[in-house]
């Protein structure tokens, strides 16, 4: 009789949906578990970050990868963001085999300037720019997603 092991390796399982540990007007903290890696270790995290204006049809996506195999967080701060506005952020994980699904949605709305939560209703034209994740500042301008050290 011959014995074979036969591993599989898979994508990982969806994070389970982010959880909000602090919130101001201009930024939101988010956590988060570590999926199931599926025998593949998983290399890097992306948070998709969405606004929707009710006044407007904008829509903007800025997705950030964070994290290499000698570097893993699941803890993000998303700044740059605007005051008394609805945000969705998904978070998902990434191993050698591909993309995993992304998390269930977190829908956080901003304080306004006074720290006062105030309904989404009111809110105004909303554009994510920046997440601080690991010491690295990621921005968003036009487009064009930039990854800078912050000290």
């Amino acid at each position: 009789i011959i014995r074979t092991d036969v591993t599989i390796f898979e994508v990982p399982d969806a994070p389970q949906q982010p959880t909000l540990t602090a919130l101001s007007s201009r930024r939101a903290t988010i956590t988060w578990r570590v999926p199931m890696e599926n025998n593949a270790p998983i290399m890097r995290y992306a948070i998709n970050l969405k606004a929707r204006s009710l006044n407007t049809d904008i829509d903007r996506t800025i997705t950030i990868v964070i994290g290499t195999e000698e570097f893993m967080d699941t803890m993000a701060t998303l700044g740059e963001l605007l005051p008394s506005v609805n945000y969705s952020v998904r978070v998902r994980a990434s191993n050698s085999v591909g993309n995993g699904m992304f998390s269930k949605a977190l829908v956080v709305t901003t304080l306004d300037e006074d720290g006062q939560q105030i309904p989404s209703s009111s809110s105004s034209q909303q554009i994510p720019t920046s997440a601080i994740v690991g010491g690295l500042l990621a921005t968003f301008v036009a487009g064009v997603l930039g990854m800078l050290a912050v000290k």
